[in-house]
């Protein structure tokens, strides 16, 4: 009986390395923001600028006691705010996959004050190329009855079923860069509403470009679910150049605006090339 026992504890040990080395074979940043800064560095990937009502708050956390805060301020309609926080992937990246939990408060309200999209996630290649990027992808949250309707977006050109996607070509911006949405009805979408509110939820994205195969992707994934995406994405004069993604932000400007003080909460961030397998969701703490 020992030596079955025995067996069986060196089996299910052996397992459970195999699946700890495997799960997170690709992760190359982690950040859970407990050394109560944005200073942590690895592989080369950290965070950049951000807007001053970004910081790392004891207020609320998934796991530990820190998480990173993004504090918009109630503004009269008509107004609006930001809390953006820049982050690098430390090195060029055609495919990536990023992953974060995120707290949307009891009170989080989308105001119906045009334009009613506010930045969810962008990624582009250089942060000093954010204007005249050639490939930007990303995703806002766009106001509906419902709830929020976060939609995927792309700052290139398109023809729609399915989505083709153009290389942006020239140095000068482009006026509609950051206006142009993939259509709905094409890609999806997924509504955060009133039930998603006070507690943690899991994102994950998963950014491709084209390599000139017609296989560029923009997938997402809430708590382990998809909720939309596609990974047969064409793009006009793929490989597009510089055919990476190196920097990104996260939420940023709020072009609706909030009626009162809104604080969005994110932590346990994790950036990979390879799908994040969804972890347990902890006991929220408030």
């Amino acid at each position: 009986m020992k030596n079955v026992i025995f067996s069986f504890v060196l089996c299910l040990m052996a397992q459970l390395i195999f699946l700890s080395s495997t799960s997170h074979a690709g992760v190359f940043f982690k950040d859970g923001f407990e050394s109560g800064d944005k200073a942590h560095t690895e592989n080369g990937a950290k965070w950049l600028s951000s807007s001053s009502t970004v910081t790392i708050s004891s207020d609320i956390a998934r796991t530990g006691n820190k998480s990173m805060k993004f504090h918009f301020a109630g503004v009269p309609l008509g107004q609006d705010d930001d809390a953006e926080q820049r982050f690098s992937l430390g090195s060029a990246r055609p495919d990536v996959y990023i992953q974060y939990y995120v707290f949307f408060p009891l009170n989080y309200v989308h105001r119906n004050d045009s334009p009613t999209n506010n930045k969810a996630i962008m990624l582009w290649d250089e942060e000093a190329n954010y204007t005249w990027a050639r490939a930007k992808m990303g995703a806002h949250l766009w106001y509906n009855s419902a709830g929020d309707a976060l939609s995927p977006f792309t700052g290139l050109d398109f023809n729609y079923s399915p989505p083709q996607l153009t290389c942006k070509t020239g140095s000068g911006s482009n006026t509609s860069i950051d206006s142009i949405s993939l259509a709905i009805s094409n890609f999806g979408k997924w509504t955060l509403d009133k039930t998603f509110l006070g507690r943690w939820l899991c994102f994950e994205w998963h950014f491709k470009l084209d390599s000139g195969a017609g296989d560029g992707a923009l997938e997402f994934w809430v708590d382990g679910v998809k909720q939309f995406g596609q990974t047969n994405m064409k793009w006009n004069g793929a490989p597009c150049s510089p055919g990476y993604f190196k920097t990104g932000y996260l939420f940023g400007w709020a072009n609706s605006g909030f009626d009162v003080d809104t604080d969005i909460y994110v932590d346990d961030v994790t950036f990979s090339d390879m799908y994040i397998p969804v972890a347990p969701r902890n006991v929220i703490r408030q």
